[in-house]
């Protein structure tokens, strides 16, 4: 008996990275739901509940929107992927909610 994939909301995936980083969650029977927008991932939030991870090559923009998950999301689960050559976002993201962060690449 298979077991269906849960779904992981990911906001602000490079496209250029979303192959990559699609194959990574697969492999750990998550199906992806793109969203290049906070305006998007909270709609989607709405209608559904979700792992969230947000892309914070977005610099200080990404990490606003880790805020704004959690304010309007309590208790949503929300994960960060940073550049280990910025830690002060990895810090920020921590600091606005993330759970925790996970290294570039995926």
């Amino acid at each position: 008996m298979s077991r269906l994939p849960s779904s992981v909301l990911y906001l602000g995936c490079p496209p250029p990275d979303r192959a990559h980083c699609q194959r990574q969650l697969e492999a750990r029977n998550l199906s992806v739901v793109w969203v290049d927008s906070i305006a998007a991932a909270l709609a989607e939030l709405r209608s559904k509940t979700m792992p969230v991870l947000i892309d914070l090559s977005h610099g200080s923009q990404a990490v606003h929107h880790t805020h704004e998950v959690r304010s309007k999301f309590p208790l949503a689960r929300v994960f960060a992927v940073a550049d280990p050559k910025h830690p002060s976002l990895t810090t920020d993201a921590v600091l606005a909610g993330a759970t925790d962060v996970f290294p570039r690449p995926l």
